[in-house]
């Protein structure tokens, strides 16, 4: 994945990160909520995202994917996540957009 410690999405949101050496995850803190960026599928096609609001005993589990270009972009939602707060979907296409 190329990612590098402290890359944030654009403006408005707000995003403090760091890079996991150990498993090569990127974890951010937006608002009151962590989201862990896994990775990709190893083709650079898909990036698993987990989002832990504050007081979440689980967090969501969702994949962007991109086939060909963005607009062919999917979301797929783990069906044991629960809801997903927006804000982390829309962090996470941003970040998508530049890492896919």
């Amino acid at each position: 994945m190329r990612t590098r410690p402290g890359d944030a999405a654009p403006e408005p949101i707000r995003a403090r990160g760091r890079e996991d050496v150990r498993g090569g995850a990127v974890e951010f803190t937006v608002g009151d909520m962590v989201i862990e960026a896994l990775g990709s599928d190893g083709d650079d096609r898909a990036i698993e995202f987990l989002a832990t609001p504050q007081g979440a005993e689980a967090p969501a589990v969702f994949v962007i994917h991109r086939e060909q270009d963005w607009e062919s972009a999917r979301l797929t939602v783990d069906p044991h996540s629960g809801s997903i707060p927006v804000a982390a979907v829309e962090w996470a296409v941003e970040f998508a957009r530049e890492y896919l």
